[in-house]
């Protein structure tokens, strides 16, 4: 994936990919659609997916995600789609996420988040 530095969108959406998503998903700075969704992966999210300024569209639902939401989520001003549900994430939400204000759909269901919501 390191040379895909011109990609605008990915969608590998409901296959059956594993294994962790690396700081190199943080390198396609040209994103504007993310989609892993309906997948088996597994491991934290990447902080550096907050490099992806561009992006108007992340799914990462019904995977195998786990730890915190990173708070570089909060540096996607374009974000419209924030799809989290379904995976096995857990803390705080961070507070960043309500900074986002192209966010027109957020769904971060059916995980093991605590605390309050700000």
């Amino acid at each position: 994936m390191g040379n895909l530095h011109s990609l605008f969108a990915l969608s590998v959406g409901e296959n059956n990919l594993g294994g962790s998503i690396g700081h190199w998903i943080g390198k396609l700075q040209n994103l504007q659609g993310l989609e892993l969704a309906g997948n088996n992966f597994t491991g934290p999210i990447s902080s550096s997916i907050g490099n992806l300024t561009r992006l108007t569209m992340l799914l990462l639902d019904r995977n195998e995600f786990k730890d915190f939401i990173p708070s570089s989520i909060g540096n996607l001003s374009q974000l419209s789609v924030l799809m989290l549900s379904y995976n096995n994430l857990e803390g705080n939400i961070p507070i960043g996420i309500g900074n986002l204000r192209q966010l027109t759909q957020l769904n971060i269901s059916s995980n093991n988040l605590t605390g309050k919501i700000l």
